[in-house]
């Protein structure tokens, strides 16, 4: 039983991993992991590669994305396939946000 529940959620995860920017918030999911992050609260957005990345989550199925930092101590890993357009989108929601 512990075998097909594991089995399950790699599969929901592999299966259903996604970011949607609705308004001023930036949704995530991935699997049973989900959560939303008000866009004019990101401060910066570092592009990141590598197999560990320095953040508390990682709804992200490729080692290489970026990493949004906001609020005062938050982050995010995140892997978008059209990396480019997405950042140029939240950047233009919030001018603000400093890309490194």
């Amino acid at each position: 039983m512990f075998v097909l529940t594991t089995i399950s959620l790699i599969v929901w995860i592999l299966l259903d991993t996604r970011y949607v920017i609705k308004e001023n918030n930036l949704l995530y999911r991935s699997g049973p992991f989900r959560g939303r992050i008000n866009i004019l609260e990101i401060k910066t957005i570092e592009q990141y590669s590598g197999t560990n990345p320095p953040v508390t989550m990682k709804p992200a199925l490729d080692n290489k994305g970026f990493i949004l930092h906001y609020n005062q101590y938050d982050n995010l890993f995140i892997s978008p396939v059209e990396s480019e357009i997405f950042i140029d989108t939240l950047v233009n929601i919030n001018s603000k946000i400093e890309l490194k």
